[in-house]
């Protein structure tokens, strides 16, 4: 399991190091940019934000490790 903030899959699978990992070409990699809500609770890291983060992530998370 492998999360990138702050960088959205094109670009980085564009890397061909980063390409050729196990995590990323098995999909079990999440990317989220920092404008995204996801990246901005992150970013921010408040309580409230960090809960939202949790929320969201749970569901991602699961499935990215179940691959």
């Amino acid at each position: 399991m492998l999360f990138v903030n702050g960088a959205t899959e094109q670009p980085m699978t564009a890397s061909v190091p980063f390409a050729r990992l196990d995590v990323v070409r098995e999909g079990r990699t999440l990317y989220t940019t920092f404008s995204d809500p996801l990246g901005g609770a992150l970013s921010y890291g408040g309580p409230d934000a960090l809960l939202y983060a949790i929320d969201q992530l749970e569901p991602q998370l699961a499935a990215a490790t179940t691959r």
